[in-house]
């Protein structure tokens, strides 16, 4: 199983954090109790030697004296004898820091009937100030230090190095170098964001590999009647040129002119659709809308010559969130790129259906057709499939490609087929806000 990063990181701290307690926890138990333990048994072994010594040497005064100065010497103690009354009969002191109050009393009697206190004074304030706890607080510095360490290594790795290197990535994009390779490879969100960088430098690059296209493609449609609206002026500045020659090489030019106007009116619907993608929608009955428009063009293509027949399969009340006007332009422009490429005795057909919560629409015409690794290319903006035969038509390639944004736009689908009459066969779905179930 594969962690992301909102997991893998918290769960390695929380990893990193649970050792060194259990560690801290171990050494406690193994060492610094079973050291204190016997530094406590010293402690009260000592009490006790010193309890036997004063008692053994007590009425021998030079001899008890040695003994405490000899002892409290060896464990740095502070040996102190008073009567009951508090005050001081003997004393001896060879602690390190004498400003410690911490010590242990015990009072004996003797046979005389005298009574006495032993105090015995240490340096030690409390349990913290032991060896073994001294030791215990180094080891838990120590594995702190080692914590903090891990976690940089751990956010090194997984996040401060990947995202150095998809800084660097980033730095060497520009419009001459789109190549973005990133060596980062694991499969958590930073790795996605990679990968996500390298999908978008190579749509950087397929827009600009686009932008230059629509450039050589503007220039060259735009060049071509231009220059043979140039080379019929230069012809009619020739006096000896009769009035009917200059009447043809009129219409010739006003119908370059026009195509020139076609082209550019066509940049400009594609440059105004891309920018009204976004325009509100508004809910629309689908029958109705889809029989009044399949009855316009009904009407319009029967005076061409075209056998036009359309089929519609929907409830009454299907319903859909469309831009109307929008919906009409794909509908011409599918139509009339039907009517481009259709050749003679043309039949193009428009059926709708319901498929569950979408609905669906194919135009299917009579026409050559496409060869199939030619369909999936045909929405791409400025793309044509026989650059001579489109710009003898007139076209671009912006009649599919603006299809293609306003179904998009409209969170539906559009793409290509073989037709069964061998033509081209155009399907696209919208989705339906509502429809009756039964």
């Amino acid at each position: 199983m594969k962690f992301s990063l909102r997991l893998k990181i918290p769960l390695g701290i929380l990893g990193i954090f649970l050792l060194f307690l259990m560690s801290v926890t171990g050494y406690m138990r193994l060492v610094v109790v079973d050291n204190m333990t016997k530094e406590f048994e010293d402690v009260n072994k000592s009490y006790s030697q010193i309890a036997k010594g004063i008692l053994q040497n007590y009425h021998e005064r030079e001899e008890m004296l040695a003994f405490m100065n000899r002892f409290a010497e060896q464990k740095q103690l502070g040996i102190g004898i008073y009567n009951m009354q508090g005050e001081e009969l003997y004393k001896v002191d060879y602690r390190l820091n004498k400003n410690v109050h911490g010590h242990y009393e015990f009072v004996y009697i003797y046979n005389d009937g005298d009574l006495f206190r032993v105090r015995v004074s240490h340096e030690r304030l409390n349990v913290f100030q032991a060896k073994p706890m001294q030791k215990l607080q180094l080891f838990a510095v120590t594995g702190l230090v080692v914590v903090l360490l891990a976690i940089i290594v751990i956010v090194h790795r997984n996040i401060l190095s990947p995202i150095k290197k998809l800084g660097e990535g980033v730095d060497r994009v520009n419009y001459a170098n789109t190549e973005m390779k990133i060596d980062y490879h694991k499969k958590n969100e930073i790795g996605q964001l990679c990968r996500q960088f390298e999908n978008m430098a190579a749509r950087i690059r397929d827009s600009y590999i686009q932008q230059n296209e629509m450039v050589a493609a503007i220039s060259h449609d735009i060049r071509t009647p231009l220059t043979s609206v140039m080379g019929y002026i230069e012809r009619m500045t020739d006096k000896k040129l009769s009035d009917a020659k200059q009447k043809e090489y009129l219409d010739i030019v006003y119908r370059k002119a026009q195509d020139i106007e076609k082209l550019v009116q066509q940049l400009s619907a594609y440059t105004k659709n891309e920018i009204e993608l976004n325009e509100a929608k508004e809910p629309i009955n689908m029958k109705v809308f889809m029989m009044m428009l399949c009855e316009q063009y009904r009407t319009e293509l029967q005076s061409m010559d075209v056998t036009f027949q359309y089929s519609c399969d929907l409830e009454e009340d299907v319903t859909a969130e469309i831009d109307k006007n929008k919906i009409k332009r794909v509908f011409s422009n599918l139509i009339g790129n039907a009517l481009k490429y259709g050749g003679h005795h043309m039949h193009i057909q428009i059926r709708f259906w319901r498929e569950k919560n979408h609905l669906y629409v194919s135009v299917e015409d009579n026409g050559q057709g496409l060869p199939e690794e030619e369909l999936d290319n045909i929405f791409h903006k400025f793309y044509r499939v026989e650059k001579s035969r489109s710009r003898n038509q007139g076209g671009i390639g912006l009649g599919l490609s603006i299809c293609s944004s306003i179904i998009e736009s409209h969170q539906g689908e559009i793409w290509a087929e073989h037709g069964e009459w061998g033509g081209l066969k155009i399907v696209f779905n919208l989705p339906i806000k509502k429809f009756n179930k039964n």
